[in-house]
């Protein structure tokens, strides 16, 4: 009788344990699942971040492009040599700027 009460006990206690353990692998496979999605979702930050910053790039060469243009038709309507400095040093700054941009580095 009393070998029967303890292979009893022993019984209940590896069930009970072994409950335990499928209990903790349901977590960590519920975690493992959390923790996928949340990479999924910062990856598609980090790729709409990348979008973005390439479209700003190309929007500001744009307008720096166009700049330059307009500064070159005023420079020719006007004929003057103060036009002709400013686009000088205008041309060397945009220029710096668009191979600093395209380089990938911050410009100050």
């Amino acid at each position: 009788m009393v070998l029967t009460n303890s292979l009893i006990k022993l019984d209940h206690f590896i069930a009970d344990e072994i409950n335990s353990q499928l209990n903790e692998q349901v977590d960590v496979d519920r975690n493992i699942r959390n923790m996928q999605n949340d990479m999924l979702k910062l990856n598609q930050l980090l790729t709409k971040e990348g979008k973005l910053k390439e479209g700003l790039q190309q929007d500001n060469i744009l307008m720096e492009n166009d700049f330059v243009s307009g500064l070159k038709v005023c420079m020719e309507r006007n004929n003057s040599s103060t036009f002709g400095v400013m686009y000088k040093n205008i041309s060397r700054y945009l220029t710096k700027r668009v191979n600093t941009i395209t380089s990938g580095k911050q410009v100050a």
